[in-house]
C-alpha cells in the first residue's frame, strides 16, 4: 500500500494553510511567518505518540535517517556493521559513508535476516547490526537481540518498508536502540521524500538532531545561530514544513488505510486457497504481525516462477519479481559498492542461499484502492497461470 493512494484534498489544504499563515517553509525559527505553527515538530510528536517512541526526529529521507543514526553512534573506520543481503542499497551505503565495513548475511524464509548466519559473521570489530524489516514483514528480532546482547552489539532497525508491522504487539522500529522509517513516494506513508528516526535514548537523540542540522544544539534558550555546536560537524538533512504538514495528514489516515489493506489481502488469500499446494507463502515469525504490503508466493523453482510471471505479465497483472530491481535490492548485484571488498566480489560470497530463495518468489502488491473485482481477477489469473502447463 503506497501512501500516494491516500492523497486527497486534505494534503492540499494542509499545504495551502502554510502559505495562508505566512509561508514559512523552514522547520526552525521565522516566527513572524508561521502563525505559531511548527508542522515538522507536530509531525514528530504525533509520530512518537502513534509509534510508541519517546523521541522522534524527522529528516529529509530514509537514507539520511540511516546515516544520521550511524554518525550519532560514532561508527567509524575499523568498525564492522552487519546487515542483510536483501535490503535497499541505502542500508549499506550509510554504513560505508561512516568508513565502517558492511558485513552481509543471508536471509531466511521471512526474507529478512537469518539470525544464525548473523551470529556466524560477528567478530571483535562488530559494533552494530541493522536489521531490515522488508516488505512489511518483521524480522526474527527477538532471536537477533538475544544474540546481539551476548556480544554487546547495538541493534538498529531499518523499518523503511515496515511501518505498521509489529513484534509482540510493539511496533517494529521501536525495539532496538534506534529505528528509522522512510516516507518517499512509494512508502506506506508518504511526504514525497522524508524519513523519521525513533529512539528512547535521549543522548543518542540529541546527537541525531545535531548531526542532521550541521551540529546545531537546537537549544530553545538561544536564538538560532547562537546555540552551541554539540556534535563534530554534520549535514543538512532537515525536513521542511511542506513535508511535515503532509506527514501529519497522512498519519491520521494510516490506521483506516491499514484495515482496508488487510481486508484486500485476506480476500486474495481466501481466493487462492485451492491452489496453495503449488507454492508456499513467505514466513511470518511467531509473535509478529505484518503490514499487508504484498502477497509473496515461493515456487519450487525459478523455472516455475518464470513461467507463472510470464503468464501474469501477458494478462496485465501487476507483480514484483524478487529480489526486485535486483541491482538496488540485493547485495549480490552491488559490484559498484564492493570495489574495496574483494571478499564480496568473489563468487564464493555472493549469498547464494538468499539469491536462490528470492529468485523463486513472486510478490503481488496489495493496494487499498483495489476493487473486489480487481482482487478476484488477480486470483483467477494466478490459478490460470498455475494450471497453464
Amino acid at each position: 500500500m503506497p501512501g500516494y493512494e491516500l492523497i486527497d484534498e486534505n494534503e492540499k489544504n494542509a499545504i495551502n494553510e502554510i502559505f495562508e499563515d505566512g509561508g514559512c517553509l523552514f522547520r526552525y525559527g521565522f516566527d513572524f511567518m508561521r502563525n505559531n505553527k511548527f508542522h515538522v515538530v507536530e509531525f514528530e510528536k504525533n509520530f512518537s505518540k502513534f509509534i510508541g517512541s519517546k523521541y522522534s526526529h524527522a529528516v529529509s529521507s530514509g537514507t539520511a535517517a540511516l546515516l544520521s543514526v550511524n554518525k550519532a553512534l560514532g561508527l567509524k573506520e575499523g568498525d564492522e556493521v552487519i546487515t542483510q543481503s536483501f535490503t535497499f542499497v541505502a542500508t549499506v551505503e550509510a554504513i560505508q559513508e561512516c568508513g565502517a565495513k558492511p558485513v552481509i548475511t543471508e536471509v531466511d524464509e521471512s526474507l529478512n535476516m537469518d539470525p544464525y548466519d548473523f551470529e556466524s559473521r560477528i567478530t571483535e570489530k562488530t559494533k552494530a547490526v541493522w536489521v531490515v524489516h522488508m516488505m512489511g514483514v518483521p524480522a526474527n528480532l527477538k532471536e537477533i537481540i538475544k544474540i546481539a546482547d551476548k556480544y554487546n552489539i547495538s541493534v538498529l532497525e531499518d523499518t523503511a518498508q515496515g511501518l505498521g508491522s509489529k513484534i509482540q504487539n510493539q511496533y517494529a522500529g521501536t525495539i532496538g536502540k534506534a529505528g528509522i522509517f522512510s516516507f518517499d513516494f512509494g512508502k506506506t506513508l508518504t511526504t514525497g521524500e522524508g524519513g523519521m528516526i525513533c529512539t528512547d535514548d535521549y543522548d543518542l537523540y540529541k546527537n541525531i538532531v545535531a548531526f542532521s542540522d550541521h551540529g546545531h544544539e537546537d537549544n530553545p534558550d538561544f536564538p538560532r545561530g547562537e546555540d552551541t555546536a554539540i556534535f563534530g560537524g554534520g549535514f543538512n538533512y532537515r525536513m521542511g514544513e511542506l513535508q511535515g504538514a503532509i506527514g501529519k495528514v497522512q498519519l491520521k489516515k494510516f490506521n483506516e488505510a491499514t484495515k482496508k489493506a488487510y481486508t484486500n489481502k485476506k480476500l486474495l488469500l481466501n481466493n487462492l486457497k485451492d491452489v496453495s499446494e503449488f507454492f508456499t507463502y513467505r514466513k511470518i515469525h511467531e509473535d509478529t504481525s505484518e503490514f499487508p504490503d504484498s502477497v509473496v508466493m515461493m515456487f519450487d523453482s525459478i523455472d516455475t516462477r518464470t513461467r507463472i510471471s510470464n503468464f501474469l505479465y501477458e494478462k496485465g497483472i501487476g507483480f514484483k519479481l524478487l529480489p526486485g530491481a535486483v541491482k538496488w535490492h540485493f547485495a549480490g548485484r552491488w559490484d559498484h559498492l564492493w570495489v574495496n571488498h574483494d571478499e564480496y566480489r568473489s563468487k564464493v560470497n555472493k549469498w547464494n542461499n538468499s539469491e536462490k530463495l528470492l529468485e523463486r518468489c513472486i510478490a503481488i502488491p496489495i493496494m487499498i484502492n483495489m476493487s473486489e473485482n480487481d482482487i478476484l481477477k488477480i486470483a483467477q489469473e494466478i490459478k490460470n497461470a498455475i494450471y497453464n502447463e
